[in-house]
């Protein structure tokens, strides 16, 4: 009975590994390092797989950990997603077809049937371990390419990965079963082949799918890459305005010099500080406007300063941001960008006398901090786990923005935060 135990505690961690790096190499997903939550699934498998060994045998239990292990994607995979369940059956079937793999070559090496292997709970972790091995081999050949991009799925990619990985088991299903009727004993050099086969179209199919996801993730970067460009554009072009506009002022300069001469010739004190007054206000208006200090940056908030200006927004800018912060300005515009285009669509929906956003940022040393706070209408959107989703009829095109900010947040280990206080929406960043 004790060895019993060992086994399937072995089994259990094994199949932990195994699973987890399968989820990390093919799907790029982290790892949880939070100790409370590594308690919690282990008890919970321990537990679990002591009562269906009690109530049956070793092979039942590590037979039913298929069942058992869905608590991975639960509490060890992050972050947390529907989408870590639905791939689940992949990365069960996929590492399955590998430990078949390797069961038929031990077969064939210490000459008895793959079905004793299967039977066996020491040669069943031998390929577990096996296995283990060929996922970690993956996951180097990705580390070294610096592939880590984490596979976003659509249903498309649903359909096709699971048509191959279920089509794949079938077929190797069968050649285990049929590997074990005599006169089917010369099968298995046979059957090393196809489940070979089998393990190379699965690895080639989730190949595709990756550099699909990874297409599509390049086509979206581009997009915003053109979007940031425009903005750059746009406020270029501004600039040659206020320029044009100064180069015009610095020509008057002389005429206002002789007007101010004749005052004073005529002591005429009152009319020299109202005339100097509106000098002053001249000057004032073509210098060019600073919000954060940071150039890149200034030339991204710019258009939507006056695009908020134009639409009866009140716009407060708070902070400033040196010119050699250690995030790459194409992800500080993206965050950016995003904040201010959702504040200005949020205002938008309400009266113009409330209509405010108030934009914060500061930067110390290699870390950067944003708030942004803009009023609302409160019955627009919902609150769904730090999640905002909207009650209107587009809900394809709201809250897209909030998400490229929070993948932009992640690249960088940094922390988002989502709140409503006194009729503002409010979005704390930390990176």
């Amino acid at each position: 009975m004790i060895r019993d135990i060992l086994y399937l505690i072995v089994y259990f961690i094994t199949e932990t590994v195994l699973y987890s790096l399968a989820y990390r190499t093919a799907l790029s997903r982290g790892i949880t390092n939070k100790a409370v939550k590594w308690m919690i699934y282990i008890i919970a498998v321990l537990i679990t797989g002591s009562i269906v060994y009690v109530n049956n045998n070793l092979q039942y239990a590590m037979g039913a950990s298929i069942f058992i292990m869905v608590m991975l994607p639960v509490f060890i995979i992050e972050p947390f997603e529907i989408q870590n369940l639905i791939l689940y059956p992949f990365v069960v079937i996929a590492s399955s077809i590998f430990g078949i793999l390797f069961s038929f070559i031990i077969s064939i090496k210490i000459g008895i049937s793959q079905y004793y292997v299967k039977e066996s709970p020491a040669l069943t972790i031998l390929c577990q371990i096996l296995s283990i091995g060929v996922w970690a081999l993956i996951y180097v050949i990705k580390r070294r390419k610096n592939d880590q991009e984490e596979v976003v799925l659509d249903l498309k990619h649903y359909i096709i990965l699971y048509l191959v990985t279920i089509s794949s088991l079938i077929l190797v299903g069968s050649i285990q079963i049929f590997s074990e009727l005599e006169e089917y004993e010369n099968l298995q050099i046979y059957g090393v082949f196809a489940v070979m086969a089998c393990c190379t179209l699965v690895v080639v199919t989730l190949m595709q799918i990756v550099v699909l996801s990874q297409n599509a993730h390049i086509k979206k970067s581009n997009d915003m890459y053109k979007e940031h460009m425009a903005l750059q554009k746009q406020h270029y072009e501004h600039m040659l305005l206020q320029y044009e506009e100064l180069r015009k002022f610095r020509h008057d300069v002389k005429n206002h010099m002789l007007a101010l001469n004749s005052m004073c010739t005529n002591e005429d004190n009152s009319q020299i500080k109202k005339y100097l007054s509106q000098l002053t206000n001249e000057v004032s208006s073509k210098k060019p406007v600073e919000y954060t200090g940071n150039r890149e940056l200034d030339a991204v908030i710019a258009p939507f300063v006056l695009e908020a200006e134009s639409k009866n927004i009140k716009v407060q800018f708070k902070g400033r941001v040196s010119d050699d912060v250690a995030i790459d300005m194409f992800d500080m515009c993206t965050i950016i960008s995003n904040l201010l285009n959702n504040a200005i669509e949020a205002c938008e929906k309400i009266q113009e006398d409330k209509r405010i956003i108030e934009f914060e940022i500061a930067s110390y040393n290699s870390q950067i901090f944003i708030s942004v706070r803009n009023s609302y209408d409160m019955e627009s959107i919902i609150n769904q786990k730090q999640k905002f989703i909207t009650t209107k009829e587009d809900k394809q095109n709201h809250g897209i923005g909030l998400e490229n900010v929070r993948r932009t947040v992640k690249k960088y280990d940094g922390d988002m935060r989502i709140s409503q206080e006194n009729e503002r929406f409010i979005v704390t960043i930390n990176i």
